[in-house]
């Protein structure tokens, strides 16, 4: 089984794109905490279709979000490359829209 589930702030504005199909792919980063005094770990994700124009309007650089997908690996220009497809989300945190973040190095 290649599932994983994670708990984090969104690095930055999620990117939406079209495939040659037309259908929509949203990217972005997001940060997992690991604890008081050590670094984040970050994450790369990929949605897909309905559920990559729901995060693209709703999510924004801060925004609390848990992630279900399953752990891809892929090579490009001779370098190896790690990220998760995301299969469902699910919004959690403040209701509110999330306050700006001025550190572009780490939304925590």
């Amino acid at each position: 089984m290649n599932q994983i589930m994670l708990h984090g702030r969104i690095g930055k504005d999620p990117e939406i794109s079209y495939n040659q199909d037309g259908k929509p792919v949203t990217k972005f980063t997001m940060a997992t905490d690991n604890g008081k005094d050590k670094d984040p770990t970050w994450h790369n994700i990929t949605a897909f279709n309905k559920q990559a124009e729901t995060i693209a309007e709703y999510f924004k650089k801060g925004s609390e979000i848990i992630v279900i997908g399953k752990q891809d690996h892929w090579k490009y220009e001779e370098k190896w490359f790690s990220g998760v497809v995301l299969f469902s989300f699910d919004f959690c945190g403040n209701k509110e829209t999330p306050k700006e973040n001025k550190d572009d190095d780490c939304p925590f």
